[in-house]
């Protein structure tokens, strides 16, 4: 057994963003909709989806890069 990751053990890359969503960029990961943002801009981003007829946000994530 090794720490070193195999071929067969790497994450595949994620997909490049290539819509948007009230100035989110879209993901759709096993068909569901994911929005990414950035801190600034998320309350202005909730802010539309709840205009746009959204009341649910599910599964909210955050990672902090501790550097």
């Amino acid at each position: 057994m090794t720490d070193t990751p195999t071929d067969s053990e790497e994450a595949a890359p994620a997909p490049e963003p290539t819509e948007e969503l009230h100035g989110a960029f879209v993901t759709r990961p096993r068909g569901e909709l994911v929005l990414h943002t950035v801190p600034g801009e998320y309350l202005g981003l909730v802010e539309e989806l709840r205009t746009a007829g959204y009341w649910l946000c599910i599964d909210l994530c955050a990672v902090d890069y501790f550097g």
